[in-house]
């Protein structure tokens, strides 16, 4: 008799498809868990930058500079507007890419790197049923109250993405 052949015996390969499906669902739950703790630390930190620039934004700063100094802008286009939250389900974003607008002073702008600029809304709270309006917020890592942003769109339209495909016409 081969290895395998007899039906009682305990099977520990973990080539076994048994075995592989069990893994593949460990791996999904934990792929998941890491996104969502992801998303949560993000929110928190914009959260946190959103109220440092709210605080700071009645006060001017002091500058030790005697020339004024110069503001200039910058704009980053087609950002996709990431959905963050804890709200159930999966959502569709209209519109799905946005702009963004950054303004300070030139050489706070250049030390800015644009691949960690995030735009996003918040779905927690938000039932898997009805379409919402949202605000668009950006987070920039680093620079809390430093920049000035401005979203375009600055509020975009959510809906859940099973209710958006059931509602769309079936393609012929």
């Amino acid at each position: 008799m081969n290895h395998g052949d007899n039906p009682r015996e305990i099977v520990s390969d973990s080539s076994h498809p048994r075995f592989a499906k069990r893994r593949e669902a460990v791996l999904s739950w934990a792929l998941a868990f890491f996104l969502g703790t992801v998303s949560w630390l993000l929110i928190q930190d914009a959260i946190r930058v959103e109220k440092a620039a709210l605080e700071t934004a009645g006060r001017k700063p002091i500058s030790a500079k005697a020339e004024p100094s110069v503001l200039s802008a910058t704009r980053v286009s087609n950002v996709p507007i990431l959905v963050l939250g804890s709200g159930e389900g999966s959502w569709r974003v209209d519109p799905p890419f946005g702009v963004a607008v950054l303004e300070g002073e030139a050489e706070e702008l250049s030390r800015v790197d644009i691949r960690g600029l995030r735009m996003f809304v918040d779905v927690s709270g938000l039932s898997p049923s009805g379409r919402y309006e949202v605000p668009v917020r950006i987070y920039i890592p680093g620079f809390s109250g430093v920049l000035v942003t401005r979203a375009d769109p600055s509020h975009v339209f959510l809906e859940p993405l099973s209710r958006a495909l059931s509602s769309e016409a079936p393609l012929r």
